[in-house]
């Protein structure tokens, strides 16, 4: 099956009953999020490198000056190269409760902002676009695509009907992984994916939830890739966009062995991959 086009099945209704049971069940779970200081704020990311910075962080609902739903202090210590990353969900509260979010319900932004109560630090404020709503329209396409050889990996081809690059993907990915030291035990993997890019130029930002144990939800700007399949720091996978001019392609990695804390693991499948693409 390697580098081959993975077989696409009908999966009317099953996206629908995925896709709200993802975004309502998330508990005691982080979005990590990585960017470059000189992005946000590139006149002060040079007196930041190898500094601790203090940060409020929000998530604000349906627009840039919207509802508050989430916010905290964080610190983020900034790299050489002015990169740094933020766990939200890790900070001190000041409102709400990032675990509460109805992800399903609008669209969601990120705003990053200098804590004003430290002396001594310049201000910035940076607003980013998490999440737009689904619009589970029946003019749009859903499938599904299902690994039962437990090995499957490469490209899923997708015919664009449209003609035109889509607007939002969504996916919904579930698999298992074993810890090779004890074969016989297995564990599940649920990833759920959207990818959004409004002005269609073939980069949008990806939101990622995840439901299984040890993992953060993700965050990324500006990518092709709809997200990773991991436990740690390392990926098993990546489910990547490699195009989507006349069909569309998605691309899952060849799965590798994990080691962490001198164990060993990796992925077991099979897996089935749920998608749903709007114009």
């Amino acid at each position: 099956m390697a580098n081959q086009p993975l077989k696409i099945m009908n999966a009317k209704a099953l996206f629908s009953i995925f896709f709200f049971f993802s975004l309502h069940n998330t508990s005691a779970q982080q979005i990590a999020f990585q960017t470059n200081l000189g992005k946000i704020s590139s006149d002060k990311a040079s007196k930041m490198i190898n500094q601790a910075y203090f940060l409020k962080t929000s998530i604000v609902q349906h627009s840039a000056n919207g509802n508050l739903v989430f916010s905290e202090k964080n610190t983020i210590e900034v790299d050489a190269t002015g990169n740094f990353i933020i766990n939200i969900g890790s900070g001190k509260n000041i409102a709400g409760n990032i675990d509460s979010v109805n992800w399903s319900d609008d669209s969601f932004f990120l705003i990053l902002e200098s804590d004003t109560s430290k002396k001594n630090q310049d201000y910035f404020k940076y607003i980013s676009n998490i999440r737009i709503p689904t619009d589970l329209d029946q003019n749009n396409l859903e499938g599904m695509v299902n690994d039962d050889e437990s090995k499957g990996w490469g490209s899923i081809i997708i015919p664009n009907a449209k003609g035109r690059r889509p607007k939002k993907i969504t996916a919904d990915l579930s698999t298992q992984y074993v810890n090779i030291a004890y074969p016989a035990d297995t564990y599940p993997i649920y990833r759920h994916y959207e990818w959004f890019d409004e002005d269609a130029n073939g980069l949008g930002n990806s939101f990622m939830l995840t439901y299984s144990e040890k993992t953060r939800h993700e965050f990324f700007e500006n990518t092709n890739k709809l997200g990773e399949v991991k436990l740690y720091a390392k990926a098993f996978q990546e489910l990547q966009i490699k195009n989507l001019d006349h069909n569309i392609e998605l691309f899952l990695t060849q799965p590798e062995k994990i080691t962490n804390l001198s164990e060993t693991y990796a992925i077991k499948g099979p897996w089935k991959l749920i998608y749903f693409i709007e114009w």
